[in-house]
């Protein structure tokens, strides 16, 4: 999106670490955050690398507070910056995944993680990521600075403008003199602006206002909006940059948005779109198109780029008084005019609509996968034998095409709760797996969990390894 561009914070170089000698086919990183924490707690970094302990907390690099880094601006307090010592990451690397975490003193298994959901990426092409000397070879990475993304669509008047005011400094603490004016997007129809807040900004409150020049005229009509964490929202990545953003969206008003997002790779010519009841999703009549957006932070903390609807939030009157919207996804193949529909049963947002950040405008909806309505399945090559990834079998027509793609084994990671949700009926589908000489499993494993998928990945894995030993005569 066409935003306004901003100058990039400088902060004070930690001269007091030594610069590093680096190893062959590797890099040496130095990161920077600022926290909040309370008293008593240690920063931590961890991460992929075996340098950042390979997600064991036992082995986490430890982080010390910068006595270059500002303390305060204007009178305003500012947290403390903790940097690290310069990390040398051994291999030829281009990017990985980390984590920075506080840890209570007296009380390991207490912890604050930064960010609270997903992880931060390294990648020597993203502009938080400064090269401090070609011949040391040292990388910066600066994760003190967040850029939020304000996006309103508001009705305006010629000379009018949209503003945004707020608690933190950013945003005027509430000085009705330091009101942030927003500029229009023609492209969009909006009023937007990217202001990088501290990364440590915990929660705040914000409101759009109307100008006139630099005077505020109207507030709008509504509770305060509010943030409780920049966390909350996961970001997208600029695709130029790489630099990280979260996104605002907000209606003039009293009225939230609502966004679907789902993550589905498809090849041109084909597209992706929602339809449901109320007038945005076409009463199930003509389903709305969606756009792919920027490549975001997804609920595995992989990155990809999502299909993306924004809408007004519907109210129950908008649904003919039901307590909740009911949509699904369709394939569309925009050459054939042809369109197919989600094996899935219809998705369900309960009215009214909350989320995390319900108080601020806007609520997003990650949806899971877009279960295609055939049998089709990936094939991978692997030791004694292929193992195949597919939708899960409903009935037994499609147990019969797992037997006729050559399938001799399934193991189920589907929990309870899903295949209720899904309208599985597992004894139907375990009578056909016997019936039909399939040798079958089940871990559960609840999607998108990490937590989850940490405690039973072990399981799951000897699973899979009993089911290919059983296809392949016991090697």
């Amino acid at each position: 999106r066409d935003l306004e561009h901003f100058p990039s914070r400088h902060f004070p170089h930690p001269s007091h670490f030594p610069l590093p000698i680096m190893s062959e086919g590797g890099i040496s990183v130095l990161f920077r955050i600022q926290s909040a924490a309370p008293a008593g707690y240690s920063c931590h970094l961890v991460g992929g690398p075996s340098a950042l302990g390979t997600w064991d907390l036992e082995r986490a690099v430890p982080l010390a507070a910068d006595p270059a880094a500002p303390v305060a601006a204007a009178d305003i307090p500012i947290p403390p910056t903790y940097t690290s010592k310069p990390v040398q990451i051994i291999g030829p690397v281009e990017s990985f995944e980390y984590k920075y975490v506080m840890i209570k003193a007296d009380d390991p298994d207490t912890k604050i993680w930064t960010p609270s959901r997903g992880n931060l990426v390294f990648d020597v092409s993203h502009r938080n990521v400064k090269k401090s000397d070609g011949t040391t070879g040292l990388y910066e990475v600066d994760d003190t600075m967040r850029n939020v993304v304000f996006r309103c669509k508001a009705s305006t008047t010629p000379g009018q403008s949209i503003g945004i005011l707020g608690s933190v400094p950013e945003l005027g603490a509430w000085d009705k003199a330091r009101a942030y004016r927003l500029q229009f997007s023609s492209t969009f129809h909006e009023w937007t602006a990217k202001i990088p807040l501290r990364a440590s900004t915990g929660a705040f409150e914000f409101k759009y206002v109307t100008l006139a020049g630099s005077e505020i005229t109207t507030f709008e009509d509504r509770q305060n909006r509010s943030i409780a964490s920049l966390d909350d929202l996961l970001p997208w990545f600029d695709p130029e940059t790489g630099v990280a953003h979260v996104d605002l969206s907000a209606l003039w008003g009293n009225r939230n948005v609502l966004r679907l997002l789902i993550f589905h790779p498809l090849p041109e010519p084909y597209t992706l779109c929602a339809i449901g009841g109320g007038e945005a999703l076409g009463n199930w009549w003509n389903p709305a198109n969606m756009v792919l957006g920027n490549p975001r932070r997804l609920l595995t903390s992989a990155t990809g780029r999502c299909w993306e609807l924004e809408m007004v939030a519907p109210e129950q009157a908008d649904v003919g008084g039901a307590d909740a919207m009911q949509y699904r996804y369709l394939r569309l193949d925009q050459n054939a005019g042809k369109a197919v529909w989600e094996r899935e049963p219809n998705r369900r947002v309960p009215l009214p609509v909350r989320g995390l950040t319900d108080a601020a405008g806007l609520v997003e909806v990650f949806d899971g996968n877009f279960v295609d309505p055939t049998m089709e399945f990936d094939n991978m090559e692997a030791p004694g034998g292929a193992l195949a990834i597919g939708p899960y079998p409903q009935s037994e027509e499609d147990v019969e095409a797992l037997l006729k793609g050559g399938i001799r084994g399934v193991l189920n990671v589907q929990t309870d709760h899903d295949m209720a949700q899904r309208r599985v009926d597992w004894p139907l589908v375990q009578s056909a797996y016997h019936k039909h000489g399939i040798a079958f499993e089940r871990v559960e494993i609840t999607d998108f969990s990490g937590d989850d998928l940490v405690v039973r990945l072990g399981e799951a894995v000897r699973a899979l390894r009993r089911l290919v030993e059983k296809a392949s005569g016991g090697r």
